[in-house]
């Protein structure tokens, strides 16, 4: 849980650099203050949409700035991308 004192150095802040794992990073986005106006940057290991952004409520998780060096397998983005999709075709023959 984000502290009082945390929360108003926050409402403050022109940006946040939000490092942490994906519980937390959830935890931030439900709790950081939505008026403040301050740019929030998401580390790469919390930039999944199912893991952190859906649980950090969509709406709140708008105006986030990630990276992401991977296809999110639960961003619907990639539900057609034929590199997902399993494919037996290019496993070796067990002979």
């Amino acid at each position: 849980m984000i502290s009082k004192s945390v929360k108003a150095e926050i409402h403050q802040s022109d940006v946040f650099f939000n490092v942490t794992t994906p519980k937390f990073a959830a935890q931030a986005i439900k709790k950081l203050p939505k008026s403040n106006g301050a740019v929030h940057f998401l580390n790469n290991v919390s930039a999944s949409i199912g893991s952190v952004m859906k649980p950090g409520r969509l709406r709140a998780s708008q105006n986030i700035i990630s990276s992401a060096y991977l296809k999110d397998t639960s961003d619907p983005q990639w539900k057609d991308d034929a590199g997902l999709k399993p494919s037996t075709s290019s496993w070796p023959s067990i002979s």
